[in-house]
């Protein structure tokens, strides 16, 4: 679902879906709306004035419709809800990760981690692993890394892998910042 918050009642928001920039002929957005296929959007704020803000962008991927977590708790779909504020931590019987079967074969280059948004942010991921399987329990090394610097910058992680394809992906938490036990807020995947 994508939305957008209106910063005052005489602003409006001008949007379009074609990587153009957005105008005041361009679709005006009223209310939330599903956008499943890889895209970008670029959106404007504009008052009665013609004053317009700057040109904010957002690149859109796959959409996790028919993605489902794999975990015992049924909290994780807090991991795949597009929602920055709810978030999963992993209990001692997680294994300190989060599997997501993509509903079908796809194509990835790549992964995103956002961390809680939270207040206290207690268990970002300092450091990964991500395997990917096509099924069977088979699963490969896809990437290991550390997110630098995000402790003191909780913002999305975008980290780019070999392209491959594969149904399931594995993100493991190797070590957090403050050595508790892992949170997700959003975990994707990248196709392009």
């Amino acid at each position: 679902m994508v939305s957008f918050t209106v910063p005052e009642k005489m602003v409006g928001i001008y949007y379009t879906l074609d990587s153009s920039a957005p105008d005041a002929n361009s679709l005006k957005y009223e209310h939330p709306f599903t956008h499943p296929e890889p895209g970008t959007i670029r959106a404007i704020a504009m008052d009665g004035l013609e004053n317009k803000s700057e040109i904010s962008q957002m690149d859109l991927d796959i959409a996790a419709l028919n993605w489902r977590v794999i975990n015992r708790d049924t909290n994780t779909n807090h991991v795949i809800d597009g929602d920055e504020n709810t978030f999963w931590t992993c209990s001692n019987r997680d294994y300190n990760q989060v599997i997501i079967d993509l509903g079908q074969k796809t194509t990835v280059t790549g992964f995103t981690y956002l961390p809680p948004q939270n207040r206290f942010f207690s268990g970002i991921i300092s450091q990964y692993v991500l395997f990917t399987s096509l099924g069977g329990g088979n699963y490969r090394l896809a990437a290991t890394g550390e997110f630098s610097n995000i402790k003191n910058s909780p913002v999305l992680q975008r980290v780019v892998i070999p392209e491959q394809t594969c149904r399931y992906i594995k993100l493991r938490s190797l070590k957090t910042t403050d050595d508790n036990l892992p949170s997700f807020a959003e975990v994707g995947i990248l196709t392009r």
